[in-house]
């Protein structure tokens, strides 16, 4: 998800170069851009703990 984001940064950056970009949709796709970068570290954050909680699981299935 972060490649994605870095492509279409990327993209709409040499596209405003080249004056083939609006500057409002270049304001648009960064809102973009940050809201998937915020999504995937989310999505990382949740995975690690949800792993953790999976391991002490475990770790107290066998004890009383």
């Amino acid at each position: 998800m972060l490649c994605d984001a870095g492509f279409l940064f990327i993209g709409n950056f040499v596209l405003l170069l080249c004056h083939m970009n609006h500057p409002g949709m270049m304001l648009l796709f960064g809102v973009a851009v940050i809201f998937a970068v915020v999504l995937a570290l989310l999505a990382a954050v949740l995975s690690r703990y949800l792993t953790k909680a999976a391991m002490l699981q475990e770790e107290s299935e066998g004890t009383l």
